[in-house]
């Protein structure tokens, strides 16, 4: 399992990401993995939060914003992160029971970038490499997918001209696959598997990484 995590390699050449923001989704109950996915272990010092933050800062985006649940306001991990990264900005979700696109509407009206990458909390295997192609490949007319072996992925990378559109969106009933699915868009090949994961159960923990879900200590 250790082998496979290391699969995921990250390259030094980093492009110009002071004009994208970034916007990590981690308001959800998290009810099938049983505890809070942006507190899980990813290594033994580093929540999954904590490792995408670290990931998009090595990058200088020019904004990184993260949406919490209210009811985890208050958790240590968080307290951690407020103390050692101080430009992270947090959005507070008063209603997860919505769904993830009232979490990007709350996120994007607190964006002034661009860009702006939809970061799931839930995969922490978010590669350096990855971005970079995204960065280079954004463009302020389309919004970029990456895909690999013909399964789209994530992160996407939404320009500012979609932003207002999404945030305006009021139908209750709609999904952010629904709401996007009148813009253009970019497909963008990409040589990394692990745009595909999304941890969700205990299960997904284990395989990805040989034990059981532990919380980290902040």
């Amino acid at each position: 399992m250790i082998e496979y995590m290391e699969n995921f390699s990250t390259d030094t050449k980093h492009v110009n990401a002071d004009n994208s923001a970034v916007l990590v989704l981690a308001a959800g109950r998290s009810q099938r993995m049983g505890s809070p996915k942006f507190a899980l272990q990813f290594t033994d010092k580093q929540s999954f939060l904590e490792r995408i933050i670290s990931i998009y800062s090595s990058l200088r985006f020019g904004q990184i914003l993260v949406v919490i649940n209210s009811d985890h306001c208050k958790h240590s991990i968080l307290s951690h992160i407020k103390e050692h990264y101080k430009h992270i900005q947090f959005v507070v979700n008063e209603y997860p029971e919505k769904g993830r696109l009232y979490s990007v509407q709350l996120g994007l009206r607190q964006v002034n970038k661009p860009f702006c990458f939809i970061q799931n909390v839930d995969n922490p295997f978010i590669s350096e490499s990855v971005l970079n192609k995204l960065l280079v490949e954004s463009k302020p007319f389309r919004i970029v997918i990456p895909f690999f072996q013909d399964k789209n992925g994530h992160p996407i990378v939404i320009p500012e001209r979609y932003h207002q559109g999404i945030v305006n969106e009021l139908a209750t009933e709609t999904t952010l696959k629904k709401c996007l699915s009148v813009f253009q868009k970019q497909l963008i090949e990409v040589d990394d598997e692990s745009i595909l994961l999304n941890l969700n159960t205990p299960a997904d923990y284990q395989y990805y990484f040989g034990h059981p879900p532990l919380p980290c200590i902040g």
